[in-house]
């Protein structure tokens, strides 16, 4: 914290900060951590959104195994968030709707043509992120032997 606020007195002191952006760049000075709202935070997933919820609590569990899957939250940028949070909304739609399929035993044309557009969506938002076919990894030589043994015995 202290290092941030000796950065943007630098920067104010020399004429490169004019309000909360850098002089010469579109971008922002960040904000301080005390005084974000819930979502910036991580206290929140959604703003004004109980967290208690069904919806609220799944979210935040397949959010939490993609971010997990991309190497923790350390590793991961702020826009690949904004996609696994959007990613995991449409997974999330995506499951109430086959529950609905399979309750109601028929799915009509409409439903379905949704279904799939989700799908695709859901699909594509999960490639920008390195989606990748994972190939089952070959058994070596002495876990072939020790399937055979186990066989044999």
């Amino acid at each position: 914290m202290l290092q941030r606020a000796l950065s943007i007195a630098l920067l104010q002191s020399t004429g490169k900060l004019h309000g909360r952006c850098i002089v010469g760049t579109p971008y922002p000075v960040p904000k301080k951590t005390k005084g974000k709202s819930g979502v910036a935070n991580g206290s929140a997933l959604l703003p004004g959104v109980d967290g208690r919820t069904a919806w609220s609590k799944r979210l935040y569990d397949v959010i939490a195994q993609h971010v997990a899957d991309l190497g923790g939250p350390d590793a991961i940028a702020q826009s690949q968030y904004i996609i696994i949070k959007s990613a995991a909304h449409i997974a999330l739609a995506l499951e109430q709707m086959e529950v609905q399929f399979a309750n109601e035993g028929t799915v009509n044309t409409d439903d379905l043509m949704k279904y799939q557009t989700s799908a695709n969506s859901l699909r594509r938002l999960l490639e920008s992120l390195g989606l990748k076919r994972a190939a089952k990894p070959p058994k070596t030589i002495e876990d072939h032997l020790a399937s055979k043994r186990q066989g044999a015995a």
